[in-house]
């Protein structure tokens, strides 16, 4: 495998801010090729064009040491959960036979939390160790689709949302992993999507639609007083929260529509023609799969000579918002934004 590729994007993708004091560095998408930044939004740097563009997929997680990345990709057909490890610059593929993403890692990067789909069944919380993918076992057997999972600081719960896409009406639920007992925090009018809660533990960062809205914004959520509090409120989506530092500072991206072209099909998890279109089918569709997990070293791609033309339309732009000042700032064009604090070794 040739070494990964550590290349300076071109200033005129970047909006460099200097925003409030914050240490660490940022792995975020960017046109389905994994990105690094430092958490003010400078010195960004691609890491690696592994899987091309829109290939990236959703919700990347860092151990805390910096030295594994965890997303969800379509790289070899369907969604499974990736483990990048910089160091040994490899790719280790947990695929259950079906769909598998949204993953989440513990505070101690040892256990992933993450969404699977079967072919009978909406998604459902699924847990493992990072080690050792042939550990998973499903946590939950709901009536309606559980995603999103996401760790409490102190390990002892994972919260995700329950409730089908689309719908207007999401629970959040704790769930312990160790005993299996379920709990709502909190039932919504609604469809939330991705959700994040404070370093303290006290307050919750998700994407909501509230009932009849069209569009997504980041709200805050104290459970404490039972509040929700808008943080956004625009004409286009505003997703994927991610707090960094402490509960003063959060990451999301705006996601606009992007024109592609007739032969490039953006890969959707929520999408429910994706399986079943034909003109969509996924590599291996209708080839039985084993429910093991599988190992895969992906050739590292060079970095494209040319950007493609739909690319001049992806205005896709994270921010980091000061909850205190209420200062946001762009930063540069991606999504999926994931903070991780350099204590330790980072890559």
């Amino acid at each position: 495998m040739r070494g990964t590729l550590l290349i300076l994007i071109p200033l005129a993708l970047v909006h460099v801010v200097v925003a409030a004091a914050l240490d660490g560095v940022v792995y975020y998408d960017y046109a389905g090729m994994l990105h690094r930044m430092d958490a003010d939004g400078s010195n960004v740097e691609l890491v690696d064009a592994l899987f091309g563009y829109d290939d990236m997929g959703v919700s990347p997680a860092v151990t805390p040491d910096g030295g594994v990345l965890v997303f969800a990709s379509s790289a070899l057909g369907g969604w499974s959960v990736y483990r990048y490890d910089f160091d040994a610059e490899s790719v280790l593929v947990y695929d259950s036979g079906d769909w598998d993403g949204l993953p989440a890692l513990d505070p101690a990067g040892e256990r992933l939390a993450c969404a699977s789909m079967g072919d009978d069944s909406g998604a459902e919380i699924h847990l493992l160790e990072l080690d050792d993918p042939s550990s998973a076992e499903r946590l939950t057997e709901l009536d309606a689709w559980a995603r999103w999972p996401v760790w409490s600081p102190d390990g002892g719960a994972i919260y995700y949302v329950h409730g089908d896409p689309g719908e207007d009406r999401s629970e959040l639920l704790r769930l312990d992993p160790d005993e299996g007992t379920i709990g709502t925090v909190k039932t919504f009018r609604g469809e939330v999507k991705e959700i994040d809660i404070s370093p303290d533990g006290a307050l919750f960062a998700l994407t909501y639609r509230h009932a009849g809205a069209d569009t997504f914004d980041i709200y805050l959520y104290d459970p404490a007083d039972d509040e929700l509090t808008p943080l956004t409120a625009e004409p286009h989506d505003c997703v994927a929260p991610c707090f960094a530092g402490d509960r003063s500072l959060l990451y999301y991206n705006t996601e606009l529509p992007v024109e592609y072209p007739d032969e490039h099909y953006y890969n959707d998890f929520y999408d429910p023609d994706y399986r079943s279109n034909p003109e969509k089918s996924l590599p291996g569709d209708g080839e039985e799969t084993a429910e093991t997990e599988t190992e895969a070293v992906l050739e590292v791609e060079e970095t494209p000579d040319d950007e493609p033309a739909w690319l001049a339309g992806y205005s896709n732009t994270i921010h980091l918002v000061d909850l205190e000042t209420g200062e946001d700032h762009p930063l540069t064009r991606g999504e999926n934004a994931c903070w991780c604090d350099p204590a330790g070794a980072t890559p």
